[in-house]
């Protein structure tokens, strides 16, 4: 009997050890699982983001551009480019954009020239910046 007892206490050591291996199986593939999908939401989020932009920025530029194409005169060629605005011409390119942007989920709008200059910001603050070293601005130059 003695000998019988102590294969019975053997085998309930062997369920134990399969039941850790099996939780710490179960947290691996729950965090790989979770990291997995962390990177694919934040992935479709920039996605998403960005297409909305790209849209929002066409449809300014099909809309509301033509508005004021003579106050900011935007061009390629970094020689003609005009580097600030008059107020009279900040206050109307303004007034319109805050137009543009009313009921939308928009936060800010920034118009640069060809050379990286901020011709206008919804942020006052930020007109006249130099954004031609910025990665945003450059991939803006490229379509991005």
């Amino acid at each position: 009997m003695p000998t019988e007892r102590k294969i019975n206490q053997k085998s309930l050591k062997i369920p134990y050890f399969s039941i850790v291996i099996n939780l710490i199986l179960v947290v691996g593939i729950y965090l790989i699982i979770t990291d997995s999908v962390s990177t694919s939401l934040n992935t479709a989020i920039t996605r998403a983001t960005q297409a909305g932009n790209t849209a929002v920025t066409r449809i300014f530029i099909n809309e509301v551009y033509p508005e004021f194409r003579q106050d900011l005169q935007l061009t390629n060629d970094s020689r003609l480019a005009k580097s600030t605005l008059t107020e009279e011409e900040l206050k109307r390119v303004d007034k319109r954009v805050r137009s543009f942007m009313f009921g939308t989920d928009l936060l800010k709008a920034k118009i640069y020239n060809i050379n990286g200059v901020t011709l206008y910001s919804s942020d006052f603050s930020q007109i006249g910046e130099d954004k031609r070293t910025s990665h945003g601005f450059d991939s803006a130059v490229r379509g991005v």
